[in-house]
């Protein structure tokens, strides 16, 4: 007889404690959403930007970027996972954050496990490039320069970061001495080489549009099995003379551990209807990328895809250094 107030009771306590987190899901966004950039302003951070841009029109809510730079992205990779779980802090996680760091250093953070995946963005195959005043044009001329002024510096976003592992991969390669300089992001690095401060960078080529419309730069060759559509001209590494150098960045969206589903879905929507905008389209191929989009699952599987292909680079990597 005295069961039925108490289930009763039981069940109306459930039912408060979820109706907010329902209401919130169903009403979600309706304040501003912010999403990290783990690396200084620049590079990766312009496309972060133009998504951004794009949600916001298709939300109706404002998502703005916040760089929070540092520890080759984990940093921000760390403050998003600590983060509440109700989709207003997001991480534009790359590559070097997710694939390679967590591999080559102690982080705080699980890539496989601390995050809720929330949408695949896209990919842009690295480019070799140096100082256009080195008077190099090609690969060959490259490792030809480098042989006659050893060590060949080359800069990177950060020690450990995926330029960090292209150059001691492109060392490896052509059995050049290589000095990976790192900085405080692909932006800095790259105003370094144009500089003169390093030789080359292996990089998106976002990075580099500015500086080879004012011919501080001149690119080499593209680390992928095809040219890029936005630089025909360009050589692939295979091409050039360069076997077996296939390096890309990619982006994805992700959120801490625990964002509702229907939040999810929701940001997952709207990415996949910005990657098939045609002014995101043109500006991604303008930047030399490509959208990739898809659901979580795809997001998933990229992931765990290129952290196993990572993994076998850097024990080659280790072993390579072992036998010096």
């Amino acid at each position: 007889m005295t069961l039925k107030p108490i289930v009763v009771s039981v069940l109306s306590l459930l039912i408060a404690s979820i109706a907010p987190a329902f209401g919130a899901s169903q009403n979600y966004p309706d304040k501003p959403v912010t999403i990290v950039f783990s690396f200084a302003p620049g590079g990766g951070d312009t496309v972060a930007r133009l998504l951004a841009k794009h949600i916001t029109e298709v939300m109706g809510q404002q998502f703005i970027v916040e760089n929070r730079p540092g520890a080759t992205g984990a940093i921000g990779a760390e403050y998003v996972k600590r983060a509440k779980p109700d989709g207003y802090t997001l991480l534009f996680a790359t590559a070097s954050q997710m694939s390679i760091t967590p591999q080559v250093r102690k982080v705080h953070y699980d890539p496989l496990h601390d995050y809720t995946n929330i949408a695949l963005v896209g990919v842009a195959p690295y480019v070799i490039a140096v100082n256009a005043s080195l008077g190099v044009h090609s690969v060959a001329d490259l490792i030809k320069y480098a042989r006659a002024h050893p060590p060949l510096k080359i800069g990177s976003a950060g020690i450990k970061s995926i330029g960090d592992e292209a150059n001691v991969l492109f060392g490896l390669r052509t059995g050049l001495d290589i000095l990976s300089v790192p900085f405080k992001g692909t932006h800095p690095a790259t105003i370094a080489m144009e500089g003169g401060e390093t030789q080359a960078l292996i990089a998106t080529y976002v990075n580099f549009v500015a500086g080879v419309h004012a011919n501080k730069v001149k690119l080499l060759a593209v680390a992928d099995s095809k040219r890029l559509d936005v630089a025909p001209d360009v050589p692939t590494a295979e091409e050039a003379g360069l076997s077996d150098f296939d390096v890309s960045q990619w982006w994805g969206l992700y959120g801490p551990m625990g964002v509702p589903a229907s939040i999810v879905n929701k940001l997952n929507a709207a990415m996949n209807k910005v990657l098939h905008n045609d002014e995101v389209k043109k500006r991604l191929k303008d930047f030399g990328a490509r959208p990739l989009g898809g659901s979580p699952d795809d997001l998933t599987a990229y992931l765990n895809n290129d952290y196993k292909k990572w993994s076998e680079v850097i024990r080659a990597q280790t072993s390579a250094r072992k036998a010096q």
